[in-house]
């Protein structure tokens, strides 16, 4: 089997690979807020972490290097 290319087959499994990707990529986007020191509240904080939807957290991801507030990432 080639890395990378394993397809879950039941839904259960895809439903709780999708969840654990989303949230491993919403602590790397607020990783990238911290060592750039944007600040964000404890809401803006969770708003993130709570994020399942993938393709908005990688447009996120793309923000978090270039923006210097945390009006700026949300806008």
């Amino acid at each position: 089997m080639a890395t990378g290319t394993y397809k879950y087959q039941s839904d259960f499994a895809r439903h709780y690979f999708a969840q654990g990707f989303a949230e491993g990529l919403a602590e790397v986007v607020l990783k990238v807020l911290e060592m750039r020191e944007v600040v964000i509240s404890a809401a803006e904080r969770e708003r993130v972490l709570t994020c399942v939807d993938t393709d908005r957290l990688n447009v996120r991801l793309e923000r978090a290097p270039v923006v210097g507030t945390a009006d700026e990432f949300f806008a």
